[in-house]
């Protein structure tokens, strides 16, 4: 039996009823369940809008509809087990402009905008980017949302 299920940037993707399902039939009583995710990085209110509306105005008719339990930070995924409370750290990197466009770029919703526009959405956002941005390195934190249950004893 298993005494940890972990889960990382990842639940969002899964089937509820039947992972909860088969967690319940291979964990030993009393083991914990974790999944964390992280949402939109951050580095000042400048930069922060900038991907927001990016994020929201440019790419978000191309996220897959799972995402919305990313940006709710799993608050909607019913788990059937107890809630265990738990501070989440928050991930902190040192990035250039060149980092954080290397990035976005990965962004599955980027993709599907260029496959959908036979172009990248990633030179606009740079030039807007890059005058937020300057020429340093900055502080980018990732808030994590853990969300940790208890499978009954």
């Amino acid at each position: 039996t298993i005494d940890l299920v972990t889960i990382s940037q990842a639940l969002h993707w899964f089937d509820h009823t039947r992972f909860f399902a088969e967690v319940t039939r291979v964990c030993a009583p009393g083991a914990l369940v974790a999944a964390w995710v992280y949402r939109l990085f951050e580095v000042d209110a400048d930069v922060d809008a900038i991907v927001l509306d990016f994020y929201q105005r440019v790419t978000g008719p191309y996220w897959a509809t799972e995402r919305r339990h990313v940006d709710d930070g799993y608050a909607t995924i019913d788990a059937p087990f107890a809630p265990v409370a738990l501070e989440p750290p928050v991930m902190a990197l040192s990035w250039d402009l060149d980092d954080a466009m290397g990035y976005l770029g990965t962004w599955s919703a980027v993709k599907a905008f260029e496959r959908a526009h036979r172009e990248s959405p990633l030179p606009a956002l740079r030039e807007r980017l890059a005058l937020a941005w300057g020429d340093r390195e900055r502080e980018v934190l990732w808030p994590l949302v853990v969300r940790v249950w208890r499978v009954p004893a």
